[in-house]
């Protein structure tokens, strides 16, 4: 097998969801590649209280309750303000998380603890 170039210099391909100042859910690279982003237009936004885990659903419904998935070449993001502020989920500053793929959930889970 001969030699591959290393052409990803500076990308993170670890999967990341990071809830952002501006109330923003980001996703990098690596989540919009391994979770296949690209194919949802919409989410669903979970919160559980005690545990202090925020559950994201990928979907293509559209309901009342789903926000747009806006996809990007390199990343995707959603606009969740109103979700942050009604749960009091204030980051000081944008902050990562490494998503868990709940298979039971059909969601992934980032623990903010």
């Amino acid at each position: 097998m001969g030699f591959e170039e290393f052409t990803e210099v500076g990308r993170g391909n670890e999967p990341r969801i990071s809830l952002r100042k501006n109330g923003q859910l980001g996703f990098n690279r690596g989540a919009l590649s391994k979770y296949g982003l690209a194919r949802f237009a919409r989410v669903i936004l979970f919160y559980d209280k005690d545990e202090r885990r925020v559950g994201v659903r990928l979907t293509n419904e559209i309901k009342s309750n789903t926000l747009k998935l806006h996809v990007k070449e390199f990343d995707a993001y959603v606009p969740a303000k109103s979700f942050m502020d009604f749960y009091e989920i204030r980051p000081e500053k944008t902050t990562s998380y490494k998503p868990v793929w709940s298979v039971e959930d059909d969601m992934l889970i980032i623990a903010l603890k």
